[in-house]
C-alpha cells in the first residue's frame, strides 16, 4: 500500500523506513522498489519526463508554493543556491531516514518515528507544501496531539489566499502566521521535554489537580 501511495506523490516513501526492522528490511525494500517499477513501467517511454514539475520545483523558487523555512533561510542569506538548498534539505531528510532506517523499532515506536519523518517532511519540503499535503500528519496527532502541529493543520489554509494577493505572490505576513507559531511551539517543546524532568512534570500536574480538587471542596 505504501509503495501505491508513493508512487502517485514520492513523500509517503520516506516512511517506508519507520516500518522497516532488521529482518525485514531487505525483503521489505525488495518489494517496494518492485512494486514502484511495475506502477512506472508503462511510462517508461516518456524518459526524463516521467518525474513530471518536480525537477522544476527544485530549481525555481517561483515555481514553488508556502515553504516556510526554506523562505526564510533565504530571507536570512541573500544570494543562497535555492537548488542547492533543496539538495540540503533532500540530503537532511535522506540522513534522517538512514538513522531511522538503521534502529531497532519496537510497537509504537514504529508510529513515533514515522511521525517525526513526516513532521521533519513538513519542515525540510524541498518543493511546494499545499495544504493537502499536511494531511500526511494529521492521523499522527490522534497518538502525539502536539499544539504546533495542530495549529499549523489550520493556519497551512492561509496560504491559499496567495491567489487573491496582487500578482499571486505569497504576502509575508501569511508565511509568518503560519511558520512562526509552528516553529516557536516545536522549539517550547523540545526545551520543555530537554530540560524540564517528568518527575517535576508529574509533580506540577499533581498541584494542579489537587488545587482543583480543593476548589471542589469548598
Amino acid at each position: 500500500m505504501l509503495a501505491l501511495a508513493a508512487a502517485v506523490k514520492m513523500y509517503p516513501a520516506l516512511l517506508l523506513v519507520a516500518f522497516l526492522n532488521r529482518g525485514d528490511r531487505i525483503k521489505g525494500i525488495v518489494t517496494f522498489s518492485a512494486t514502484m517499477i511495475l506502477l512506472y513501467l508503462p511510462f517508461l517511454g516518456a524518459g526524463s519526463k516521467i518525474s513530471g514539475f518536480l525537477p522544476v520545483y527544485l530549481k525555481n523558487p517561483y515555481e514553488s508554493f508556502n515553504l516556510g523555512l526554506k523562505y526564510f533561510l533565504m530571507r536570512l542569506i541573500p544570494g543562497l543556491d535555492y537548488f542547492l538548498l533543496s539538495l540540503l534539505f533532500i540530503i537532511a531528510l535522506v540522513i534522517a531516514g538512514i538513522i531511522v532506517f538503521l534502529k531497532d523499532k519496537k510497537n509504537a515506536e514504529v508510529v513515533k518515528y514515522a511521525y517525526i519523518l513526516t513532521g521533519l517532511l513538513m519542515i525540510l519540503m524541498p518543493a511546494s507544501l499545499h495544504p493537502w499535503y499536511v494531511i500526511l500528519i494529521i492521523p499522527y496527532l490522534v497518538i502525539y496531539p502536539n499544539p504546533a502541529w495542530l495549529i499549523f493543520t489550520c493556519t497551512v489554509t492561509l496560504s491559499y489566499l496567495k491567489y487573491t494577493s496582487p500578482q499571486g505572490i505569497m504576502p509575508t505576513w501569511i508565511l509568518l502566521a503560519e511558520y512562526l507559531p509552528l516553529f516557536a511551539l516545536l522549539a517550547a517543546g523540545y526545551i520543555l521535554r530537554k530540560y524540564i524532568s517528568p518527575s517535576r512534570m508529574s509533580g506540577m500536574n499533581f498541584s494542579r489537580k489537587k488545587g482543583k480538587m480543593a476548589e471542589v471542596q469548598k
